[in-house]
């Protein structure tokens, strides 16, 4: 099972991975639309949210990681 997620604007998708079971793609999903979205971002596990404010939980692969900061860092920087 693979998970995307549509980036704003662009409308593009990033992959995020290929994963075992649905709800280690939903937690991929949840991580990345709070990286690009913030507290307004709509998540299948909000009540996980604050997990990842202190980095406490990754389930995303570092190169997909890198690839959302790259994403946030363009998009504040416009």
């Amino acid at each position: 099972m693979g998970s995307g997620d549509p980036l704003p604007k662009n409308r593009t998708r990033l992959w995020l991975g290929t994963f075992d079971a649905a709800e280690e793609a939903a937690l991929a999903y949840d991580h990345a639309a709070y990286k690009l979205r913030g507290e307004s971002a709509r998540l299948n596990f909000p009540q996980l949210r604050h997990n990842w404010l202190g980095g406490g939980f990754k389930p995303l692969h570092s190169s997909v990681d890198a690839k959302l900061q790259e994403i946030c860092s363009d998009l504040v920087g416009g």
